[in-house]
């Protein structure tokens, strides 16, 4: 699984016999609409849309650290009006639980994937859950709610955040009460108003002895720094927790986005109203 030079995470598979390899772009908040009664699709996506007809083949994904997967006949869209630009990738690979998803395809109940942490590296994912397998050792889980009352979206139970160790002083419904899913087509994590009031505040002291800058537009991040007179920044750590017992810890370049040399933002955002 590779981000090449995007902000896009997409994975290399096998497609058709004889087989034609393409990328795809993964997102967990995406699968394919269709009326199948006419055998067609239609499709929309932040940044375009795509229409076409929908076809079975054999799909395989090749998994250099055990085994080759394979589903078929596998049904996916075959795009014929698409206005959609995503700098060579081939088209998606949906992990949402519409039923056309891959997910729902292949009755996968758990998945795993692991983002490259730089520019031309490689990660991972897996389908797939065997309780004796070694690779799961530092692999924490966390479910996906079944209850009609969600999405069709791949929601998640957030139950806390905490900055430098310290919990947020949010309590669980301010959590719950919105709602979170997890989209992996998404560059910032959005939070609930009163939430990311409480980080803001809380990440803010943390930072007091850098300078804060205004942001330049309305449209830019709202915690703004100028970093240049400094030879070393030190930033706090922000854990996310989930049901389950789970916590992540969210690494320094998915805090901090550098706007420009020497100018720096927070990458988290108020979702607005819930």
């Amino acid at each position: 699984m590779s981000d090449g030079v995007s902000l896009e995470f997409y994975i290399t598979v096998t497609l058709g016999t004889p087989g034609q390899i393409v990328n795809l772009l993964l997102d967990t908040d995406f699968g394919q609409i269709c009326d199948k009664n006419w055998c067609v699709y239609e499709a929309s996506y932040g940044s375009g849309s795509s229409k076409g007809s929908v076809a079975t083949e054999k799909l395989i994904i090749m998994n250099g650290r055990s085994a080759t997967f394979v589903k078929n006949p596998y049904s996916f869209g075959c795009g014929f009006n698409n206005s959609a630009d995503f700098n060579g990738i081939t088209g998606f690979l949906g992990l949402d639980r519409n039923p056309s998803s891959f997910i729902s395809q292949t009755s996968q109940k758990y998945f795993s994937y692991c983002y490259p942490s730089s520019y031309g590296s490689t990660g991972y994912i897996t389908f797939g859950k065997t309780p004796d397998d070694k690779r799961y050792k530092f692999v924490k889980f966390t479910p996906i709610p079944t209850s009609p009352k969600h999405s069709q979206s791949c929601d998640i139970m957030v139950t806390g955040m905490a900055i430098a160790g310290k919990r947020l002083p949010a309590t669980s419904s301010e959590y719950s009460k919105s709602g979170a899913i997890i989209d992996s087509g998404t560059s910032v994590t959005l939070l609930p108003p009163s939430v990311y009031a409480a980080l803001r505040s809380a990440f803010r002291k943390k930072m007091s002895k850098y300078q804060m800058i205004k942001p330049g537009s309305p449209d830019d991040f709202d915690t703004c720094y100028d970093f240049s007179q400094y030879d070393k920044v030190v930033t706090p750590k922000i854990s996310s927790f989930f049901e389950g017992r789970v916590k992540l810890e969210v690494d320094v370049k998915g805090i901090v986005l550098v706007a420009k040399k020497d100018l720096s933002q927070v990458s988290k955002r108020n979702r607005g109203a819930p």
